[in-house]
């Protein structure tokens, strides 16, 4: 596994509710241990935008909605290194006020595409994780930033329920940061606009694969799917989301590498060996719900491959 991508899982570590009674046979202190390695590895990743992070020295990109998400996990977490040191709230403040002047009037971000409801909901998918557990933290210390961030996810909000797409996953990721506007806060727009895009269906071969035939962007509508299953109980989205990682195994070789070449987006060209890494927390998250030994045995074997 590359260092990036365990720093990334470093920063979701604090977001999702995996890492307990996995049915591989891993028990409690393993999976204590495995925290413990991702609580380090965010750590290490917050530790250095303690330093770099400034105003005026910030550019903007995807990577700005991954620092906010990855001070918030070390602020909130009580065995970071960093937990409630007001310096991180200052630092996640330039963040948040940096990510606050990119939007345009309609809450749209410019990330590659201009006004792009999609490279929008990407932000969100990232942030609105990290605005729940600071919500959950309930640190007065953080009230101005949560309310900054408010500003940032209910304008973007604005332009979710209106806006377009440009490839077929926009419209998971579009719904799955929707859902976690509504789940911060409620408001009905949002769910009709997610039931206008599912009412489109959710299009899969009899393989298992979705219309877009890649890993990477598997592994971005299964994580939107299970969001929107989660946060609004369509359990029924869940069901793709099996189909897809039954499918995979098959992609994955011992080592980790996955396997590409049938895609049908630019990961079908690169060279580059990818890692089944970005499918790890949906196969461990499906192996808890419906308690998939299978499943559990990819997450494990995924886990013995780099970390």
């Amino acid at each position: 596994m590359k260092r990036s991508d365990f720093i990334k899982m470093g920063t979701m570590a604090a977001f999702a509710p995996l890492w307990v009674n996995p049915v591989s046979g891993m028990n409690a202190l393993i999976d204590k241990e495995l925290m413990r390695k991702l609580i380090h590895a965010n750590d290490v990743q917050a530790a250095r935008l303690m330093k770099s992070v400034e105003e005026g020295k910030l550019q903007f990109s995807r990577l700005v909605a991954y620092n906010i998400a990855t001070l918030a996990a070390a602020y909130c977490e009580k065995e970071s290194t960093l937990y409630h040191q007001a310096a991180v709230v200052e630092k996640l403040s330039i963040l948040v006020k940096f990510l606050a002047a990119a939007q345009s009037e309609d809450g749209t971000v410019n990330v590659g595409n201009l006004e792009s409801p999609p490279d929008t909901a990407f932000l969100i998918e990232i942030v609105g994780p990290a605005a729940t557990i600071m919500q959950k933290d309930k640190s007065s210390d953080l009230k101005l930033v949560q309310q900054q961030l408010k500003q940032v996810i209910l304008k973007a909000g604005e332009g979710l329920v209106t806006g377009g797409i440009h490839t077929p996953n926009h419209r998971w990721v579009i719904s799955a940061a929707l859902a976690q506007v509504n789940h911060l806060y409620p408001n009905k727009k949002y769910l009709d606009r997610i039931d206008d895009w599912l009412g489109e269906g959710v299009f899969m071969d009899a393989d298992g694969h979705y219309p877009e035939r890649s890993g990477i962007y598997s592994g971005v509508e299964n994580a939107a799917l299970i969001t929107i299953a989660r946060l609004t109980g369509k359990s029924d989205l869940y069901e793709p989301v099996r189909k897809n990682l039954a499918m995979y195994v098959y992609y994955i070789e011992a080592n980790g590498d996955l396997v590409l070449n049938d895609s049908r987006r630019q990961d079908q060209y690169e060279f580059a060996a990818k890692t089944a890494t970005l499918f790890y927390l949906q196969y461990r998250y499906m192996s808890i719900l419906d308690g998939n030994k299978n499943f559990a045995a990819i997450a494990k074997m995924l886990e013995g491959t780099g970390f």
